[in-house]
């Protein structure tokens, strides 16, 4: 019997397929960082380890100091904020609770 139901949010529940390109290439600003991170994100890409696979671990990889990593991420957190929505038929979903599944 099901007891619950769990959710992969990125691109399941929300659009980040469609608007995290677009932000990320917003929050690096300087060109040489952004083709070094995409060369970072292309090996850590399928990594088994969930932690290679977040934006701050790959900015790590190409940016040394540290502060900037935090500014780069406040920025793309911010603008995701601002572009980020629910898939399509989400909210309705969660609003029709399923009997005895906790969601």
């Amino acid at each position: 019997m099901i007891q619950a139901i769990f959710f992969d949010q990125d691109n399941t529940l929300v659009n980040t397929r469609e608007v995290a390109p677009e932000v990320y290439r917003m929050a690096i600003e300087n060109g040489e960082e952004w083709q070094k991170w995409l060369k970072v994100v292309e090996k850590v890409r399928w990594s088994k380890n969930p932690k290679d696979r977040t934006f701050e671990y790959s900015l790590q990889q190409v940016i040394d100091d540290k502060e900037r990593v935090l500014e780069i991420i406040k920025k793309e957190r911010d603008e995701l904020g601002k572009v980020i929505k629910l898939k399509p038929g989400v909210e309705k979903f969660f609003k029709n609770k399923i009997k005895n599944i906790k969601l």
